[in-house]
């Protein structure tokens, strides 16, 4: 209760708490390095996907949670609760960048959400194209560097010009298999569990507003703002 609110006094007076542009984060401090000269490819994929990933692939959560479907519902429902309280308390951004540190309640939450929060995205590529724009910011889906990759390497030789042709691009190999094949495939070489029906719509409806925002953000229509995750693994 002493050294977390002079931490976080600490913290606020060196990076600001004036939100987007106001604050130093880490894209700001890069474009005030190396100016707008560079471009940034970020690959994104289905949060809930990446998050029923992330249970399984890192031992700490099921051996809190259990390795059963039920640990990863007990998971998915303890932690976003978790951040929905913050964000009720102190707003989605100020959660997304310092969980723990805003109260003691949070950093005793199981490893500070931060599977939740790694997530979340639109926080994030907020400060990213705020500090660079779309001309210096790509943000691919990876459903569709696997699912349709011709028209994503074209995006991406179109946004790199003259660093990568477009024969090179066409010449790189194709997938070899689907996108929810091969999610399938990580959770089956986890050893995961496959995910409760109810599980999954919790955690759509949790990233839903997250998504949303960054497909605003970026002009994304709205049905590819991972409406639905994969159901490759769901059950009823």
């Amino acid at each position: 209760q002493v050294c977390r609110p002079q931490a976080l006094a600490a913290h606020d007076a060196a990076m600001g708490t004036g939100g987007v542009g106001l604050e130093a984060t880490p894209p700001f401090v890069m474009r005030a390095l190396y100016g707008e000269r560079v471009r940034l490819v970020a690959a994104l994929r289905s949060p809930v996907d990446r998050l029923e990933t992330s249970f399984w692939v890192h031992a700490h959560y099921p051996r809190r949670y259990g390795a059963s479907a039920e640990g990863l519902h007990a998971y998915v429902t303890e932690q976003t609760a978790a951040f929905s309280e913050c964000v009720g308390e102190h707003g989605a951004r100020r959660c997304a960048f310092l969980f723990e540190l805003l109260d003691r309640r949070y950093s005793d939450v199981f490893f500070h959400c931060d599977q939740i929060i790694r997530g979340l995205y639109h926080p994030f590529v907020e400060d990213w194209h705020a500090a660079f724009g779309s001309k210096a910011l790509l943000v691919l889906r990876v459903e569709d560097l696997i699912e349709r990759p011709a028209e994503a390497r074209r995006s991406l030789v179109a946004f790199l010009g003259g660093a990568v042709s477009a024969a090179a691009a066409d010449a790189a190999p194709l997938p070899p298999r689907s996108y929810a094949a091969l999610h399938a495939e990580s959770l089956q070489a986890a050893k995961a569990v496959p995910m409760r029906n109810d599980t999954r719509r919790a955690a759509e409806a949790f990233y839903r507003p997250f998504n949303l925002a960054l497909a605003s953000l970026l002009g994304w229509p709205v049905r590819e703002a991972w409406q639905h995750s994969s159901a490759a693994s769901a059950r009823v």
